[in-house]
């Protein structure tokens, strides 16, 4: 009897374990979701620092801030082209190093790693960061992105086993980037699964000109920024976009003046719908499973009043304004430096905070005390949805 017992215990401990390494994540940790990018902190390069990274599938290489390549004595071994937003960049590239969260090693040892002027690029959105984790993380791992609960998990490929009721999405991982078919307004794509880009969809000039959306909906201009500059892209509301099993509707979709990639990637599918679900990017089965969360049903995260802003050179300075917006309609003008908002020096509020107010509900009021050309102007905006 006692003989029986200890068997069935041997067994019970073969089976649990058997279930941890085929449902059970390798290594979790937590991640912050900061206007919809996702920054993991106490990443590790070369066994030092505690570094701020940010995930991003869309980028075909991991990243690391120059100068903190400069400063762990990391020695450049050649250069790369790269796509970005602002156009293609050549990158220095570094002999592989080891990138690690905990002990988990979160690059491939026989990629390169880039580095680029990543604190400076990020520093007039206030979003700073030293390194960007990008296509090695995702060749090393199954990585699953919980947006509940702000929790990645990564699993090893071959124990993985994929979450029933899931759906499944095939990927195509051109260019190193994993792109999906869906539908935007009716008209088929090839669209990138961008956890990089903090918006709903983009779409680039070939798509554009084959769907005439810019035929079908108002158009406002409003220039995208990114690493490697700005792009000039227009804004409308598109009715749909079928996405795996899923339909979503009238949300907004910038359409970019140029292409970083090729024709054969029509846009990308951006944070704002990819937090919905709990994401799992099984780049050796070529699969994505979502599962929608908590936010599913959750209301668009738009701005209302049609300003962009940055903090160039100590100064907040609007760099554009949408015609038609109620930035536009209140007088804001382009250059217009930003002293105040709501009566507290801009510092104090900083792009964060903007971004938070220009996100409020329909109506709400903000007011804005502007340097232009030494004169100084109060002006009030009335938010609204000016996207029809």
């Amino acid at each position: 009897m006692k003989r029986m017992t200890l068997a069935a215990l041997v067994l019970a401990a073969v089976l649990a374990a058997r279930s941890t390494a085929l449902g059970a994540a390798a290594h979790e940790a937590p991640f912050t979701l900061k206007h919809n990018n996702i920054f993991l902190d106490n990443v590790t390069l070369s066994g030092q620092g505690a570094y701020r990274a940010m995930i991003d599938t869309g980028s075909t290489h991991n990243l690391v801030d120059l100068d903190l390549a400069k400063s762990l004595g990391l020695q450049p071994t050649g250069k790369l082209p790269v796509a970005a937003t602002g156009g293609a960049l050549e990158m220095p590239s570094f002999a592989a190093d080891m990138i690690a969260l905990d002990s988990a090693p979160l690059m491939q040892p026989d990629m390169p790693l880039l580095g680029g002027p990543l604190r400076r690029e990020s520093a007039p959105i206030e979003q700073d960061m030293d390194m960007i984790l990008g296509y090695p993380l995702f060749r090393r791992w199954v990585v699953e992105l919980d947006f509940e609960k702000s929790v990645m998990r990564l699993h090893e490929p071959a124990q993985y086993t994929p979450p029933s009721g899931a759906q499944s999405l095939p990927i195509n991982l051109a260019m190193n980037v994993p792109l999906v078919k869906c539908r935007l307004d009716g008209a088929p794509g090839n669209f990138m699964i961008d956890t990089g880009a903090n918006s709903m969809v983009d779409i680039y000039p070939e798509f554009l000109a084959a769907s005439e959306l810019h035929k079908k909906h108002a158009v406002y201009r409003m220039p995208v920024y990114g690493l490697g500059g700005s792009v000039d892209s227009i804004l409308l509301r598109a009715d749909t976009l079928e996405f795996a099993s899923a339909t979503f509707k009238g949300f907004r979709v910038y359409a970019h003046a140029a292409n970083p990639f090729n024709s054969m990637i029509d846009g990308l599918v951006g944070t704002e719908i990819l937090r919905r679900f709990t994401v799992v990017l099984d780049y050796n089965r070529r699969m994505i499973y979502l599962t929608p969360n908590a936010h599913y049903k959750d209301p668009w995260q738009e701005e209302r009043a049609g300003l962009t802003a940055l903090r160039l050179d100590g100064d907040y300075v609007v760099v554009s304004v949408a015609q038609g917006s109620p930035a536009h309609a209140a007088g804001l003008e382009m250059g217009d430096k930003i002293l105040t908002v709501d009566g507290r020096p801009a510092s104090e509020t900083g792009i964060s905070g903007m971004r938070t107010l220009v996100r409020q509900p329909p109506g709400a009021v903000f007011s804005l005390t502007v340097d232009r050309g030494g004169e100084q102007k109060n002006i009030a905006i009335t938010l609204a949805d000016y996207i029809k």
